[in-house]
C-alpha cells in the first residue's frame, strides 16, 4: 500500500506516502486513538489515488512538508501547457490573438 498511518515519535498520527519515486511523511493532529480508524480509511483512499496515477499531493496535503516543490512543479507544467497550446493554436503573440483552425 503506498500510503500507510504510522504513530510518530509524539504519539500522533502521521501518513507515510511512497509513490512515483517519491517519499514522504505528513503528520496529523490526531492522536493515536479513535481517529487511527479515519486516517486509515484516508490512507486506503490516498493509496487508490496513487495506484491510479490520479493522486494530487497539493489536494491532500495543502500545507504538507512537499507542498513548495509540487507547487513549482505544478506552476511549470501549466506554463509547458500554455505554450504547448500557444503552438497548437498558432497564436500571434504580437497581436495576442489566437489563429485556431
Amino acid at each position: 500500500m503506498p500510503c500507510k498511518v504510522k504513530v510518530n515519535r509524539h504519539g500522533y498520527l502521521a501518513f507515510r506516502l511512497y509513490w512515483d519515486g517519491n517519499e514522504s511523511w505528513e503528520g496529523t493532529e490526531w492522536r493515536h486513538s479513535k481517529e487511527s480508524n479515519q486516517a486509515e480509511a484516508r490512507a486506503v483512499l490516498i493509496s487508490d489515488h496513487m495506484e491510479n496515477a490520479t493522486f494530487d499531493y497539493l489536494k491532500w496535503f495543502p500545507e504538507g512538508n512537499r507542498r513548495m516543490s509540487f507547487a513549482q512543479n505544478r506552476e511549470a507544467s501549466r506554463s509547458q501547457t500554455a505554450e504547448h497550446q500557444g503552438v497548437l493554436c498558432g497564436v500571434d503573440r504580437e497581436e495576442k490573438t489566437a489563429i485556431c483552425p
